[in-house]
């Protein structure tokens, strides 16, 4: 186990917000969110709290956080933000391990723990699944019709 340091979380906020912010398919009419998975503390927590500040300025809609093994929950529930709160605090509402959290943009900022990185997956298809919902599969019938509709265009451009 590691034991020296902390992590540069405010350098890894920067980078990110300036790559998403920096592309051409960045839009603030689109939602937003940066991630962050950790299992320590950042180096300084004004600075980080400064770059999620920052982030939220420049258009980021939400940070959220994935605490793996041992973590200062409060430092990261001060980190943390959505369109609800935050980051100020205290904002972020730490999980109990193993939650299905709500989504980011309708919720109080979140803190998810996670025993191990053996459970990280599983954590982190919960978050997916709490961000973009269950989306619908297509109904049979549909694409039946659409098939039987492609098989009648083939057909009618075969040569007689």
């Amino acid at each position: 186990m590691y034991t020296g340091g902390g992590t540069a979380t405010n350098l890894g906020i920067n980078a990110i917000t300036g790559l998403m912010t920096g592309s051409g398919n960045f839009t603030r009419t689109l939602n937003s969110m940066i991630n962050i998975a950790t299992d320590g503390v950042q180096n300084s927590t004004s600075i980080a709290i400064t770059a999620a500040v920052n982030a939220e300025n420049a258009g980021i809609d939400a940070l959220t956080a994935e605490a793996i093994g041992s973590f200062n929950a409060s430092l990261l529930r001060d980190l943390v933000f959505s369109p609800v709160n935050g980051p100020c605090a205290g904002c972020g509402t730490l999980w109990a391990v193993n939650s299905a959290p709500p989504n980011r943009m309708t919720s109080n900022p979140w803190v998810l723990p996670v025993n191990s990185f053996d459970d990280f997956p599983t954590a982190i298809n919960a978050k997916v699944q709490a961000s973009v919902g269950n989306v619908p599969k297509p109904g049979i019938l549909t694409l039946r019709a659409l098939s039987l509709v492609g098989l009648g265009f083939a057909r009618r451009n075969r040569p007689a």
